[in-house]
């Protein structure tokens, strides 16, 4: 599922390119709820007690669930970032 996430990731981070008048009324509204989607995994936490002990089946898991939340913080900048550098030149 970590793998799955990543590639949609990696889709989000290709530029929009807006074909028709129309793409733009018709996909951008659709922004919040990925966005909303996108922060709450980036705000998800596996709680673990310091008691438990952790198989390494879960200790990599816990890894891959961590590099998928930086992905997604990579993701939101790269998208928050689009056209920074036309609009500054």
């Amino acid at each position: 599922m970590i793998g799955a996430l990543c590639s949609i990731l990696d889709v989000l981070k290709i530029p929009f390119v807006k074909e028709l008048a129309s793409d733009e009324l018709s996909q951008v509204p659709n922004m919040p709820m990925a966005f909303n989607a996108l922060c709450l995994l980036l705000k998800s936490e596996i709680p673990i007690m310091p008691e438990d002990d952790i198989q390494q089946e879960e200790e990599e898991f816990l890894m891959q669930f961590e590099q998928a939340q930086c992905e997604i913080a990579n993701t939101i900048s790269v998208i928050a970032s689009e056209g920074v550098k036309e609009i500054k030149e």
